[in-house]
């Protein structure tokens, strides 16, 4: 953002009058729909009856109707027991509201089927004791009818495959975990996807049931095949951040400190919170004052304990100024209040305890046994193809309200990837895009490659290509107010796709105008273009703060058309239902492969 005040500009500036059309993506060849479950991906979302953040909004139904209409079709609902014998949806152990179970399935049956037939899959994570849960069955029942599918002992075991998208049009599939004794007999025989627990990749030569997992972001395969990623997308600064300072304040004090969400809440002002905490012993009431903090506030939020956990607060407060021990920290820890497939029932210590309380305080990858942490790809994605893999954004994103790149969970095969559709952030856009290729039906089949039996090796083996974009130009409209700040305008282009395919490249900025011109190309390598999305950025240089992105493009490289385009930008984290177009926001560019031929499933 510059400092020049006036903002009027006038004359011809840009030299590509000739480059008008707008983008149209090339069609994409129709899709079979009559494979298993398993065989696609599919449009997820993570605990869908929260309108906002995940510590303090309010629960209700509106991201699940909108999610429905946009082309979500995984819908997860944490239940409770609620008042009257009524089951409720919140997320325990924190400050958000409630919304009764049954209002929640009626935005399911009401909308679940506007934006596509194929079916939705509901996600309870059960927290009910037996009786309402009888009651949770009921209530499916009744607001369902005959869009509930009730699977029949034949269709779990027969065959060790799962039903199709094309066999279960217009149904609604629950998928919970259901344990002997402690579930319902009414609520377990709905149940057609069976959560359970994971030991390891392994696929028996037999048929099996198949079943389906949950994982963290945090915990999803390393696998050995990616790890020449690993290190380029490092070196671009794209990767986990090598710097350690201070993240083991920020670590050490999340565990030992933070273990109450309600303390998390206020984590903003921690530092005073703690000296308030301690009390006369260091003057921390006149300190917790000076930051705006109140004894009330104290209480509201519940902060107490020993001086060792306020010594806690404060190293934390004080590390999380540096942003890079926060990225690092997050790295070692998963913060959540969802219970992960990788503990098993019976699991004793700080672990099992914490997830008990709703809130799991644990490293998250370097406990994981090798069968987990680092399998062959050959092996999760034969894993994968046969069973149900989930991915949901790790507890540090429970605070901050963040989503994870999908393509991360993707990339090793998981069908679903849980987003927060509370947001309308670049995880949401690459998720539109990538779903976009089949009309956001919500189930996209995945390449052959993953899913085939006869592939030993993982990844195919194939030569790179090269996307050429040459940015011409670029604008965005500075208003007609003479007092206006203008804009520091470039263009960043990312390639979001499997690791090796990740990479990106930004223009020169300009200075105080909203007129950008480029005439420069740009080669972006990409192996597997079925499997990315190229994101178009303009921003605003916001030096010393964080840039600003003024707009975005999301293509699906898979049905990328080569050509000149003006590319009509959408605008950042507003309509999140209905995106809109700014006309007087675009790049100008040339999209063009150098080399070999698309590559399509």
């Amino acid at each position: 953002m510059g400092n020049a005040l006036v903002c009027f500009e006038q004359g011809h500036w840009d030299s590509h009058h000739h480059v008008h059309a707008r983008y149209k993506p090339a069609a994409a060849p129709k899709q079979n729909m009559t494979q298993p479950l398993s065989h696609y991906f599919i449009s997820s979302g993570h605990n869908s009856y929260l309108e906002g953040n995940q510590l303090t909004s309010n629960a209700g139904t509106a991201t699940i109707e909108s999610g429905l209409r946009m082309g979500c079709r995984v819908i997860e609902l944490d239940v409770y027991d609620g008042p009257n014998g009524a089951p409720i949806c919140t997320h325990g152990g924190t400050l958000t509201s409630t919304v009764l179970f049954k209002n929640a399935v009626r935005a399911i049956a009401k909308h679940g089927f506007q934006a596509s037939p194929y079916p939705v899959i509901l996600t309870i994570e059960n927290h009910a004791g037996t009786e309402q849960q009888a009651a949770m069955a009921a209530d499916l029942h009744d607001v369902l009818g005959q869009r509930l599918f009730e699977p029949a002992p034949e269709q779990l075991q027969r065959d060790g495959s799962w039903l199709s998208p094309e066999a279960l049009k217009h149904k609604v599939l629950i998928r919970m975990k259901v344990k002997e004794g402690a579930t319902a007999p009414e609520l377990a025989r709905l149940v057609y996807i069976r959560n359970t627990k994971i030991a390891g990749y392994e696929v028996s030569s037999g048929p099996a049931v198949p079943s389906s997992h949950s994982l963290p972001d945090s915990k999803l395969p390393d696998v050995p095949e990616f790890d020449a990623f690993t290190a380029r997308a490092s070196a671009a600064g794209e990767g986990p951040s090598s710097s350690k300072g201070g993240s083991a304040a920020v670590k050490a004090a999340l565990l030992s400190g933070f273990n109450d969400v309600k303390e998390v809440l206020s984590s903003g002002s921690a530092l005073a919170l703690a000296k308030a905490r301690k009390g006369s012993k260091t003057g921390g009431a006149e300190a917790a004052a000076a930051e705006g903090v109140t004894a009330a506030d104290v209480a509201a939020v519940g902060v107490g304990g020993t001086d060792a956990a306020a010594e806690s607060a404060a190293a934390a407060a004080a590390a999380a100024a540096d942003p890079k021990a926060v990225a690092a920290a997050r790295q070692e820890l998963q913060l959540d209040g969802e219970q992960d497939d990788t503990l098993e029932d019976g699991d004793t210590g700080p672990d099992a305890a914490a997830a008990q309380n709703g809130l799991m305080c644990a490293p998250s990858y370097i406990n994981l046994p090798a069968s987990l942490r680092s399998p062959a790809l050959s092996k999760v994605y034969q894993y994968s193809s046969k069973h149900l893999l989930r991915c949901y954004p790790g507890g540090w994103r429970m605070i901050d309200n963040s989503n994870v790149n999908p393509m991360h969970a993707w990339s090793v095969g998981a069908s679903l990837a849980a987003l927060n559709w509370q947001l309308w952030d670049e995880a949401i856009w690459i998720n539109q895009a990538f779903f976009s290729q089949v009309h956001h039906c919500g189930y996209l089949l995945k390449p052959s490659w993953m899913t085939s039996s006869f592939c030993s090796s993982g990844l195919p083996v194939r030569p790179p290509r090269t996307l050429r974009a040459t940015v011409y130009s670029a604008h965005v409209h500075q208003g007609k107010l003479i007092s206006i700040r203008k804009d520091d305008p470039y263009v960043e282009l990312k390639v979001k796709g499997l690791p090796c395919d990740s990479s990106s490249a930004k223009t020169e900025h300009a200075n105080d105008t909203g007129r950008l011109v480029v005439d420069k190309a740009f080669d972006l390598s990409v192996t597997f273009p079925e499997m990315a999305v190229l994101l178009v950025l303009l921003k605003d240089l916001n030096l010393p703060h964080a840039d600003v992105i003024l707009g975005y493009a999301a293509l699906p490289l898979a049905t990328l058309a080569p050509g000149e385009y003006k590319l009509m930008l959408f605008e950042p984290f507003v309509n999140m239902e209905h995106p809109k177009q700014h006309r007087d926001m675009w790049v100008k560019l040339k999209l063009e492969w150098l080399q070999g031929e698309e590559t399509r499933q």
